[in-house]
């Protein structure tokens, strides 16, 4: 992969990336489990700069996470919320369990009845949005991200 900019936190170089790394059906969402992100070499301790929304959620185990020049660890029941175009590190143990979900702005609004990203409070910041879900929360969230997969996974098939 070339790298095309120069990151102005601490000189350091940082690749550009968009979801199709994570080879997912359409070109403006991705979800994936977190243990596939682990063994992506290509994130694994390297600055990127993700051009997509990102939302990851930690059902189980720890997660490091430098978005820009802010640290995070973040363990059960973790999500965090970050903006496009932020420059990002992270740092999975293996035995982390939740969910990488990724995509533009367009896939949001079109399916949102072209409401703009920023009337939602999570994502009107500009720094990244943190909070730990109550252990009721945890299942809502496990069920909602296990309908999207299930969703995604029905929808490759058919496309196939």
């Amino acid at each position: 992969m070339q790298v095309l900019f120069t990151s102005e936190l601490n000189n350091k170089m940082f690749y550009p990336a968009d979801l199709s790394i994570f080879k997912s059906q359409t070109p403006d969402f991705a979800i994936t489990p977190l243990n596939e992100i682990h063994n992506q070499t290509i994130l694994k301790g390297k600055l990127y700069r993700p051009r997509w929304y990102t939302i990851i959620f930690i059902k189980s185990g720890k997660m490091n996470i430098q978005v820009d020049e802010h640290n995070f660890t973040i363990v059960d029941g973790g999500v965090i919320c970050i903006p496009p175009n932020s420059v990002i590190s992270l740092s999975i143990q293996k035995a982390t369990k939740g969910c990488f979900i990724g995509f533009n702005a367009s896939f949001f609004s079109l399916r949102f009845h072209n409401h703009v990203l920023s009337s939602f409070s999570i994502f009107s910041r500009l720094t990244s949005s943190f909070v730990y879900l109550k252990e009721n929360q945890i299942e809502k969230w496990h069920a909602l991200i296990d309908s999207i997969i299930y969703e995604v996974e029905n929808r490759k098939k058919v496309m196939m």
